[in-house]
């Protein structure tokens, strides 16, 4: 493992090695960056994505398809409130206009106590469905009159909400994400400059997850969903950030013994690679394990996820030592490493952790599958999946009109049982 180590480090820590890898990296990210932006072509938004591959109701949308001459996606418009009768109606002229050409509005359904109206309304699927339902919504809330509520809900309605929490969900994990690890780095380093390294090579490896994803998706059949690839930044984030602290720790101690960077950055590489290799390997490994499960969810999230962390793991090994030599010392500023200069001047508390746990090695590891176990009880009476309502963080519109149609009609009135 050493010898192959040492001939590995060769390329991101040698002289001419290091302007190689950085050309590679860069040819790969221009020459395949805009397939990163196709990972959504490939994401399963299908009935099926969240359900178990052998569930009976993902058989029947499946043999549903065999019946559809056209994609047909219903929204259920309810009317509640004093004159709720008359607007519901009234509304089903406008309703009809956002109908799939042949299809019909169906006429308001009373509920039993009276308080309620639904409406189906059946809207092309290869329409714009989140536009339509926009548009729909704005368009009967401001034809409602005072007293009168209009919401618009059911599979349509819900698949609107779903695509702008996940619209939003992209932008704003990286954003957070990135000022969590920036911080992180700058508190640990203090240093304004070497903070930078790690985000900049991570950024390499989020361009190759997109794209090895997207790949694998098109060609191998890789199952991805929005959940997945809204994780799968932050696992990349989070794996690479990991990596990069125990790469640069020992590049900045090995930079105090001696005076060529180079030759700090290849030992670097040779003893901290073992651990990092580990880590991911563990890792991804564990996440594929979700790959034989039968909620095709799960089965996207550790499948995609494992292509996350190896990806992470080829940036922090190859781009980030190359960076990293290519600045030079300076890059740690304020606090520069100087060779032949103590790595720290006194002893820290995880110097003193570590020093107790090489002292007891197996009390240690004793302690930690004990307290781990003990945490791993508390999870037997975990609650395991969501309702529609906890889905989301807010209350979107589709939820209320879910509420109310539980609450005025029998369940399964909007979204009837098919028998196939």
């Amino acid at each position: 493992m050493r010898a192959l180590l040492r001939h590995v480090a060769r390329a991101p820590g040698g002289r001419r090695g290091k302007w190689y890898v950085l050309a590679v990296w860069l040819i790969v990210a221009v020459a395949l960056g805009p397939l990163a932006g196709r990972l959504g072509d490939v994401e399963d938004t299908g009935a099926n994505a969240f359900l178990p591959r052998g569930a009976e109701s993902a058989r029947v949308n499946t043999e549903l398809e065999r019946f559809r001459t056209d994609t047909l996606v219903p929204a259920v418009v309810v009317h509640t409130g004093e004159g709720a009768k008359a607007q519901a109606a009234a509304d089903r002229d406008l309703l009809a206009r956002y109908a799939a050409a042949g299809e019909e509005v169906s006429p308001p359904i009373p509920s039993e106590d009276g308080k309620a109206l639904m409406t189906v309304v059946p809207l092309d699927g290869d329409d714009d469905v989140t536009g339509t339902i926009d548009e729909l919504r704005e368009s009967v809330g401001a034809n409602a009159p005072p007293g009168v509520e209009v919401v618009v809900g059911g599979p349509a309605g819900s698949l609107t909400d779903q695509v702008a929490v996940f619209d939003s969900l992209d932008t704003t994990l990286m954003l957070a994400t990135g000022l969590v690890v920036a911080l992180l780095l700058l508190i640990t380093y203090r240093s304004p400059v070497l903070c930078l390294l790690p985000l900049l090579s991570v950024g390499f490896a989020a361009v190759l997850t997109q794209v090895g994803t997207y790949l694998l998706a098109r060609y191998a059949g890789l199952p991805v969903d929005p959940q997945s690839s809204g994780v799968l930044m932050v696992l990349v984030f989070g794996v690479g950030t990991d990596y990069a602290l125990l790469l640069i720790a020992r590049y900045r101690e090995e930079l105090h013994r001696l005076a060529d960077r180079h030759e700090a950055m290849r030992i670097a590489l040779v003893r901290s690679g073992p651990a990092v290799l580990a880590s991911a390997g563990t890792i991804a490994a564990g996440l594929a394990c979700l790959g034989f499960a039968d909620i095709n969810s799960s089965r996207s999230l550790g499948l995609v996820g494992a292509v996350g962390v190896v990806c992470a793991f080829l940036a922090m090994v190859t781009v980030l030592p190359a960076l990293l030599v290519v600045t030079g010392r300076w890059v740690f500023w304020p606090f520069v490493p100087r060779a032949g200069t103590p790595a720290r001047a006194s002893r820290t508390v995880w110097s003193r952790i570590g020093s107790a746990v090489a002292r007891r090695p197996r009390r240690s590891w004793l302690m930690s599958v004990a307290v781990t176990g003990v945490l791993a009880v508390s999870t037997a009476g975990v609650s395991m999946g969501l309702t529609q309502e906890e889905m989301f963080q807010d209350k979107p519109e589709s939820v209320v009109a879910q509420e109310r149609i539980s609450e005025h009609y029998p369940s399964g009135a909007s979204d009837p049982v098919k028998i196939v």
